[in-house]
C-alpha cells in the first residue's frame, strides 16, 4: 500500500470520529491532505469505498498490534493483560458510537467487521483457554467452545451503547473489567494468585 494511501485512509477513520460517516465527504478529506480529488480518487473510487478501506485497514492494524501481544506473552494470563492494554489504546477508534454509525450508514462494511471480530474474538479465546488449561492457569472444570462463545458475546454487549453509553462509561474501563472479571472466573488457585501479585506490581508501577 502507498504511503500516501494509507496516511488518507488513516486520516478518514479519524475524521469519521469528530463528524460523522453521514457528514464526511470526499471535498472534506481532500482538502484535510491538502490533494486534489483527483489524486485521493486514484486510491478510492468512492464515499463508500473509502469508508470500507479505511475501516479495513483500522481492523488490520489494531489485529497485527494484538497478535504480537500474543506472542510477546509468557502466559495465557498474561497474553489476556496485554491484549486489553492494546484494546483499552484503541478504543476511542471502535466505540460504540463508531460501530453504530457503520451499521447505519456502511451496512456492507459493517457485516464484513463484525464477521472479521467474531473469528479473531473466538479464535484467540479458544487458543488462550487451551494454553490457559495447559499451563494450569485456568481450571479444567469448563467447555472451551461455551467459554469462548460467551466471552465473544460480552464483547458484543461492550459496543452497544445502550448497555455502556459513553457519557456514562468510559470505554476502557468498561474493557478492563471484563478482561479481569472474565480471568477471575477461569483461573485456578495457581492463576489466581499470579493475577493478583500481576495487579499490585502494575499498581505500583
Amino acid at each position: 500500500m502507498h504511503d500516501q494511501e494509507k496516511d488518507i485512509l488513516i486520516g478518514t477513520f479519524e475524521l469519521v470520529q469528530k463528524i460523522g460517516i453521514k457528514g464526511l465527504t470526499m471535498d472534506d478529506v481532500a482538502k484535510n491532505f491538502g490533494i486534489s480529488k483527483k489524486t485521493l480518487y486514484k486510491y478510492v473510487s468512492n464515499k463508500p469505498d473509502l469508508i470500507d478501506k479505511s475501516v479495513k485497514l483500522m481492523f488490520t492494524t489494531i489485529s497485527g498490534l494484538i497478535y504480537q501481544a500474543v506472542e510477546e506473552s509468557e502466559n495465557a494470563i498474561d497474553e489476556l493483560l496485554k491484549i486489553e492494554s492494546v484494546l483499552s489504546a484503541r478504543m476511542k477508534e471502535t466505540m460504540p458510537a463508531m460501530i453504530f454509525q457503520l451499521k447505519q450508514s456502511a451496512p456492507k462494511t459493517f457485516k464484513w467487521l463484525e464477521a472479521q471480530k467474531e473469528n479473531l474474538i473466538v479464535d484467540l479465546t479458544k487458543k488462550n483457554l487451551t494454553r490457559g488449561i495447559s499451563e494450569e492457569l485456568y481450571r479444567k472444570d469448563f467447555s472451551v467452545e461455551i467459554i469462548s462463545q460467551l466471552y465473544y458475546a460480552r464483547i458484543l454487549t461492550l459496543t452497544q451503547g445502550d448497555f455502556f453509553p459513553d457519557h456514562c462509561f468510559n470505554a476502557s474501563d468498561v474493557e478492563y473489567e471484563n478482561t479481569i472479571y472474565h480471568i477471575r472466573g477461569l483461573a485456578s488457585p495457581t492463576g489466581l494468585n499470579y493475577l493478583e501479585k500481576t495487579l499490585e506490581k502494575q499498581a505500583h508501577e
